[in-house]
């Protein structure tokens, strides 16, 4: 009796034994990461407070962005805390809480050059931090496989997975901000002045008539022809894009003059103020709105009819647009294509009614 206790003793702490080897192997070959299941196990959005992307892109040119969590948005961190767009943002943390696993390719470090997982030779780096600067993840994208799917490994793990989907997730700022302005087309088209080096054209919008004035003269309304030459112009420089920005600030800037002067009036009754520089090759812009005619007060009562309250509620949307629009656009200078701005001075000079 007492050896058979003794011999079941022994073949005891050898199953325990044999159990916990079987535990640490697992967890290090990383068995966890099952077919279907997520390669960022637990990944909770709301605790992102950081992410940092690394691509190697074509010609082997690498790009960063690092974009830093403050309030409930983010910002570029090394772009003069510019706006990140939050749908941007939310598609980019959508797609790595996605990723999911088909496969584990290979448990060898030796197989990450093979697959483009080396530091030096990855294709995409991502980190990301929480809030009190810890790093809750950091893997790489390789090679992507020929018909779908991306070889991809955690930075300090050994084993390489096969993502279910190919995997681009891009290290240049301007995949994380809008880089459109405005865009007022031709059926918003309420108005618009042009002003540079002592001249001055003004339009109006009235019904289906387009007055114009131009300096102090007496203003008239257009023929047919004209209006489809202003409303051309208009629809061509629409949408107003950026391809840089800086601090309105910016010292390197400082001696800009913004001589040349849009005014774009929406049917929603804002008003587009722009001003154009042109300075060493490059064409630069300030922007800001405001609306027009806007009540020192505005008094509601009980028994306002419907219009009223609407016609309130429509103007109070409206400064909400306003605010928001000035709050993300009034700091910044931003860079223009030439295009933008010759094609509004030669408007100016060559416009006749």
């Amino acid at each position: 009796m007492e050896k058979k206790l003794k011999k079941l003793s022994v073949l005891t702490v050898v199953l325990i034994a044999l159990s916990i080897f079987t535990y640490i192997e697992d967890h290090r070959r990383g068995t966890g990461l099952a077919l279907g299941s997520d390669f960022i196990a637990g990944f909770d959005v709301d605790k992102v407070a950081k992410l940092v992307i690394e691509e190697l892109g074509d010609n082997n040119k690498s790009h960063k962005v690092s974009l830093l969590k403050e309030g409930e948005s983010f910002v570029l961190e090394d772009y003069f805390a510019y706006p990140a767009s939050n749908e941007k943002i939310n598609d980019l943390l959508y797609k790595i809480a996605n990723i999911q696993i088909t496969q584990k390719v290979s448990e060898k470090k030796s197989s990450h050059l093979e697959y483009d997982l080396t530091k030096k030779k990855s294709k995409i780096r991502v980190s990301g931090f929480d809030r009190t600067g810890s790093k809750t993840f950091d893997f790489y994208v390789g090679k992507k496989k020929k018909y779908n799917g991306s070889f991809i490994r955690f930075a300090d793990k050994n084993p390489v997975y096969l993502s279910s989907n190919a995997l681009y997730i891009s290290g240049e700022k301007d995949s994380y901000i809008e880089t459109e302005l405005m865009n007022v087309g031709k059926k918003d088209f309420e108005g618009m002045s042009l002003i540079s080096s002592g001249k001055k054209l003004s339009f109006e919008k009235i019904g289906s008539e387009i007055s114009y004035k131009s300096n102090n003269l007496t203003s008239v309304n257009l023929d047919e022809k004209s209006k489809e030459k202003l409303l051309d112009f208009v629809e061509g420089t629409q949408p107003i894009h950026f391809n840089d920005f800086k601090p309105i600030d910016f010292k390197d800037l400082a001696d800009l003059k913004f001589d040349l002067k849009l005014e774009l009036k929406s049917k929603n009754k804002m008003i587009y103020d722009l001003q154009f520089s042109k300075g060493k090759g490059d064409y630069y812009l300030k922007i800001s709105s405001r609306l027009e005619d806007v009540p020192d007060k505005i008094v509601i009562s009980k028994d306002d009819d419907k219009k009223k309250l609407a016609g309130v509620e429509d103007l109070l949307k409206a400064q909400k647009e306003v605010n928001q629009f000035n709050l993300s656009n009034s700091r910044w200078i931003f860079k223009v294509d030439k295009t933008t701005y010759e094609d509004i001075e030669n408007f100016l000079k060559d416009f006749k009614s």
